[in-house]
């Protein structure tokens, strides 16, 4: 009868185990399983670039001119001037930040382009295109004319540009606190009926009278604005070699 009672017990013992067992391996609710999990697709979004690009050519010929410099500034006067040159078929690309920008487009024996007052404007997301017409100089206006250029040396200001001749050179003799150099234009410069466009190239390494030190500084900057006998020009160009002018 023991036996019986033990054999009983021991087996609602194992009945009563099995039975929790089961409970426990029952789960209560649904576990996600990560792997069936679909990510959220969302579209590519790529941020679209702007810029400006072109082509430099000849308005007589429309050849294409490489190795021109291109500079684009933009009006804020805060950015820093971006500089592109055209290649081999005078093609130019850059990219910019929206915006508008002053162009001035740059190469020796070429009468330079400029914007200026105008702009080109560089929208958000795309690219421009602009084509660059340059003009060599002797095609529009021939031999070119020696000039003396005079600077006052206590402000730095260009005061003078002078066709060099006889009587030129006996007043210029004389002039004080002054520093000149040479220079040429690509027209007969007549500033009574100065053409637009008309070029001066003042060369920084040479000068007239040999001895003082002056060179013009920083207060020639490239699309800096200024009044000579009457006519407004601005600054195309400045290196430590020279100083390029052109009438607007």
């Amino acid at each position: 009868m023991k036996i019986l009672k033990s054999i009983v017990a021991t087996l609602l013992i194992l009945s009563c185990a099995s039975n929790l067992n089961a409970q426990i391996a029952k789960p209560v609710n649904k576990q996600l399983d990560l792997n069936k999990i679909k990510p959220n697709r969302l579209p590519d979004l790529k941020l679209k670039k702007s810029g400006i690009r072109g082509f430099v050519k000849n308005s007589i010929g429309k050849q294409n001119i490489p190795g021109v410099k291109i500079i684009f500034e933009h009006v804020d006067g805060k950015s820093k001037r971006q500089t592109v040159i055209s290649g081999k078929y005078g093609e130019f690309n850059i990219e910019l930040r929206p915006g508008q920008y002053l162009t001035y487009g740059l190469k020796d024996g070429y009468i330079p382009y400029v914007t200026h007052p105008g702009y080109n404007v560089v929208e958000v997301g795309s690219f421009g295109t602009l084509n660059i017409y340059l003009d060599a100089e002797a095609s529009l206006y021939g031999k070119n004319t020696t000039l003396i250029a005079v600077f006052n040396t206590k402000n730095g200001k260009l005061s003078d540009v002078i066709p060099l001749n006889k009587k030129s050179e006996q007043a210029l003799v004389k002039r004080e606190n002054v520093s000149m150099f040479y220079a040429k234009s690509n027209a007969v410069l007549d500033f009574k009926a100065i053409s637009k466009g008309t070029t001066i190239t003042i060369n920084l390494e040479k000068q007239y009278i040999p001895g003082d030190q002056f060179i013009p500084g920083n207060q020639f900057i490239p699309g800096d604005q200024f009044v000579l006998n009457s006519t407004k020009f601005i600054v195309a160009d400045k290196t430590e070699k020279e100083l390029k002018i052109i009438t607007y």
